[in-house]
C-alpha cells in the first residue's frame, strides 16, 4: 500500500513588477499565477491554489510531479 505524503514542496518564481509581485509554480501551471502588493500576499494566494491543484490530482489518481531544481541566471547580450 502506497502512503500519500502529507506535504509537498515546489519551487516558485516570484517576479517584481512596478508596484506589485507575481508568483507562479513552473511544475504546476494548472495553479495559474498569483499577484499582489507583497511577497507574502502572492505566496499565500499561490500556496492555496497549488494546494487545490495537488488535492484534485490526488483525487483523480494522477501522479504529483517531484520537485525539480530551478536555476536562475542572467544572459548578457552584446549588441
Amino acid at each position: 500500500m502506497n502512503t500519500i505524503p502529507k506535504n509537498y514542496s515546489f519551487p516558485v518564481i516570484i517576479e517584481h513588477r512596478e508596484e506589485s509581485y507575481i508568483a507562479y509554480c513552473l511544475q504546476l501551471p494548472e495553479a495559474g499565477h498569483s499577484d499582489g502588493e507583497t511577497i507574502d500576499e502572492v505566496l499565500a494566494t499561490l500556496k492555496s491554489a497549488v494546494g487545490i491543484v495537488v488535492k484534485e490530482m490526488l483525487e483523480a489518481g494522477e501522479e504529483i510531479p517531484l520537485p525539480k531544481e530551478v536555476l536562475l541566471t542572467n544572459v548578457e547580450v552584446d549588441l
